[in-house]
């Protein structure tokens, strides 16, 4: 089982993989909410542990954009906030687990094996937008059921975009998935692959790639 840690404090984070490995689990540790996009696109994980309180952004709205992107991996937030009215927040927001901080690693790997025995939520193999029609299942991009020739970097990049439609997906991220997809990469790496892909996909598919200056890139349906 692979776990995905999301900790901002450094001596808490080794300190929770390092118990968690020695139950048994591999766990990938990220600091921010921009690495863990880049760790969850780039891997696939059995559950995710949450804090809240990250240094770019709130894990709350993270636990949002997750199920609404119907991204169905149990969440166990673990947090410092302690009202009745945070935990109810947590678990109306979609998370599966609200563990207090400070708490006892037993008790963590404790609530992490009681998720893990769940029945697994039932994931949609198809993700449409527009025109385009992903496969979760290989990975594979088609339109009205023909494969489209993409080149890994191009597919990679399209497959965040489509899994995050509508949503802007910050530069940094994207770059990171680039790096670990190519040996090189040159400093304007990502704007030279967005320009290809607008190229392929043209305006015949339904969809658009718009640049959010200072920001990153959103992926829309035409109307």
């Amino acid at each position: 089982m692979r776990l995905l840690l999301l900790e901002d404090n450094q001596r808490c984070g080794d300190l929770i993989r390092e118990h968690l490995r020695d139950a048994g689990y591999l766990v990938d540790l990220s600091a921010t909410i921009s690495d863990f996009w880049t760790m969850v696109a780039a891997q696939g994980h059995d559950l995710y542990i949450l804090d809240l309180g990250l240094p770019d952004g709130d894990a709350m709205d993270l636990i949002r954009d997750l199920r609404l992107q119907q991204n169905r991996v149990p969440i166990l937030v673990t947090s410092g906030r302690s009202q009745v009215c945070d935990r109810i927040a947590g678990l109306e927001n979609g998370a599966d687990d609200y563990l207090v901080k400070p708490f006892h690693c037993d008790e963590l790997t404790a609530r992490v094996r009681a998720l893990l025995r769940r029945p697994p939520a039932i994931e949609a193999r198809r993700l449409t937008v527009g025109l385009l029609d992903l496969d979760s299942a290989s990975g594979e991009i088609s339109l009205a059921g023909e494969r489209l020739d993409l080149s890994p970097s191009e597919r990679r990049l399209l497959t965040v975009l489509m899994k995050r439609h509508n949503q802007v997906v910050p530069k940094p991220v994207l770059e990171r998935l680039l790096y670990e997809a190519e040996a090189t990469s040159t400093p304007n790496a990502i704007e030279k692959l967005v320009s290809r892909l607008r190229k392929r996909l043209g305006s015949a598919m339904g969809v658009e790639v718009r640049t959010i200056h200072g920001d990153g890139y959103l992926l829309v349906e035409l109307p």
